[in-house]
């Protein structure tokens, strides 16, 4: 029985081992690809991911389909737990999305902010467009705010309405970050949030700059950041499915 013990406690260990490399990764190839810094905040620590990668969405599904969202691959939860962090997999949009053409507000924005106020995915954002009552839910940063949060031209800070608990249970507040900055991809940040934690929401407006910031290089979106990026896909696959 103690073989056993030990041999699963070794496993958990490994494991562990593993799963901090490969975040320790993901940071990295995202700064030396993409010019983009990750960081935890002050009270922040790294969430145990259950699968190498998280869809979340934003919108409450009409007839209990899965929505549209976007796919997060690193978490940070507070030492509250009131607040939970979600960092977009860039690689995602970058093959979506070529650099010097930063579409976020129109494909990304307008998109998931629809589909929040209307209960449902609208099959293909050309019909997501902004209306102008929506303004309530939409905070733009630019200039020189922007810069000093985030070294980004443009941030725009989206409090949606209607949030479903079904993709994050027990947080039914989400504030989404979408940052912009020429010659660079996109950066899409999620803040969950649970009743107590929104109460204090602009206490975590202000964590969220100490978790990502734009550099002054310009991405490198190529072969080898694919060959990288499938590496570190590989590794999660390993570890997080090795039971």
């Amino acid at each position: 029985m103690r073989k056993v013990l030990l041999t699963a406690l070794f496993i958990a260990m490994c494991t562990m081992a593993m799963a901090k490399k490969n975040l320790r990764d993901k940071i990295d190839f995202t700064q030396k690809y993409f010019d983009i810094t990750w960081a935890f905040p002050e009270d922040f620590k790294a969430e145990e991911w259950y699968r190498g990668e998280e869809i979340y969405s934003t919108m409450v599904p009409s007839k209990g389909g899965s929505g549209a969202g976007n796919v997060y691959w690193m978490g940070a939860m507070s030492a509250d737990r009131n607040c939970r962090l979600l960092y977009q997999s860039t690689m995602i949009l970058a093959s979506t999305m070529a650099p010097e053409k930063n579409t976020v507000f129109s494909t990304f924005v307008e998109h998931e902010l629809y589909c929040a106020v209307n209960g449902r995915d609208t099959q293909g954002h050309n019909k997501a467009k902004m209306k102008p009552e929506w303004n309530k839910y939409l905070t733009i940063m630019s200039g020189e705010e922007a810069r000093t949060a985030h070294n980004a031209d443009s941030v725009y800070v989206v409090d949606f309405p209607n949030v479903s608990e079904r993709f994050a249970t027990g947080y039914n507040h989400c504030i989404g970050f979408y940052m912009v900055k020429a010659d660079h991809l996109p950066i899409i940040l999620m803040c969950l949030l649970n009743d107590a934690g929104y109460q204090q929401k602009d206490k975590y407006i202000q964590a969220v700059r100490q978790a990502v910031r734009f550099g002054d290089r310009k991405s490198v979106y190529n072969k080898k950041a694919s060959k990288a990026f499938n590496k570190i896909q590989s590794k999660d696959r390993k570890w997080m499915y090795s039971e």
